[in-house]
């Protein structure tokens, strides 16, 4: 015990204390003082496409609908941190074909609401799929779904296989590596860590650092345009947009399937994919048609990961097909 005392007494002891405290002032508080200006405006400010918004779960969520009422239902379910822009050249081609078609901006995203106390797990966006289409008196529906969104919906589909008619995978970030993260969940737990990771997206995050990531995603970087730039940039001039990206990467734990559970999933599925992907690269697409029980693989030469996009009336003939005669 006298030892103890003389060493909490000694210069180290005391630099030790002075140490931490400057940790504490640095971790703890500061975040605190740094003020985070938003030039944020009304969602409803920023509809584009002619959609509206519903409370799903309680929570504003935006919705795009086209089509005839009682055609056969489509629901989009967009990309990590994507939004209904995503499907922009598909909505209106398939609505004109008879169809009823619906998209909608996942919570935390496009110009649905963004809370930050809220379960952003996928098991929890399943759910949320599931009072969606409730709300929309839909017992089932073909379900779409793009890159992070292909998590979703093989979630949505183990949970609820009776609401789904037929599959759609574009480009799924399904497989891979193992995309949880319990430090990560760990540390955004921690609210000065978060208030920090709120500072640091506010500075990192720019229309140029979109227009960045979307070049790398095309085949043909050179077709980004600024038009599409600022379609993307569109939900980050929302209130508080950082929540969403914070609260999916918070609560991403548990979100990977096995090879076991994806056969079980025997819904007609269609994969769709851009033969230079860079992000879920084709080999995965190829593992998925053999892991899926009742898949067909359909290959779009020159695309990235957003086929849609960049070959949209290729993608929408094959899309069509297969919604039709099950045939490519």
């Amino acid at each position: 015990m006298i030892s103890i005392l003389n060493y909490l007494q000694s210069p180290n002891a005391c630099h030790f204390r002075r140490s931490g405290l400057l940790l504490v002032l640095l971790i703890g508080i500061l975040p605190y003082l740094v003020p985070l200006r938003s030039t944020a405006l009304p969602a409803s400010e920023l509809i584009r496409d002619g959609g509206h918004f519903v409370v799903v779960n309680g929570l504003a969520t935006y919705v795009v609908e086209r089509g005839p009422q009682t055609g056969p239902p489509i629901l989009f379910i967009h990309g990590l941190f994507d939004s209904t822009f995503g499907a922009r050249h598909q909505v209106d081609v398939l609505a004109s074909a008879g169809y009823r078609v619906i998209l909608f901006d996942q919570p935390g995203t496009g110009l649905s609401e963004k809370p930050k106390r809220y379960d952003y797990s996928i098991r929890n966006q399943a759910d949320f799929v599931a009072s969606l289409l409730n709300l929309l008196d839909l017992p089932k529906a073909t379900i779409v779904a793009h890159s992070g969104g292909g998590t979703l919906l093989t979630q949505f589909s183990l949970r609820y296989p009776e609401r789904v008619q037929k599959l759609i995978i574009v480009d799924g970030a399904i497989l891979g590596e193992d995309r949880t993260q319990p430090l990560v969940s760990f540390l955004l737990s921690i609210p000065p860590l978060y208030r920090w990771g709120q500072i640091g997206l506010r500075l990192f995050m720019t229309p140029e650092q979109v227009s960045s990531y979307l070049q790398k995603f095309y085949g043909d970087p050179t077709t980004v345009t600024a038009e599409i730039v600022l379609g993307y940039w569109m939900q980050y001039e929302t209130e508080n947009w950082e929540h969403g990206i914070l609260g999916t990467m918070r609560d991403a734990t548990g979100s990977n399937v096995t090879s076991e559970q994806l056969a079980t999933i025997h819904a007609p599925t269609l994969l769709v994919w851009g033969e230079k992907d860079p992000l879920t690269p084709l080999l995965q697409g190829q593992q998925l048609q053999r892991m899926l029980p009742n898949a067909i693989l359909s290959v779009i030469p020159d695309a990235g990961h957003l086929p849609m996009e960049e070959f949209p009336v290729q993608f929408n003939n094959i899309i069509l097909n297969f919604l039709e005669g099950d045939k490519l």
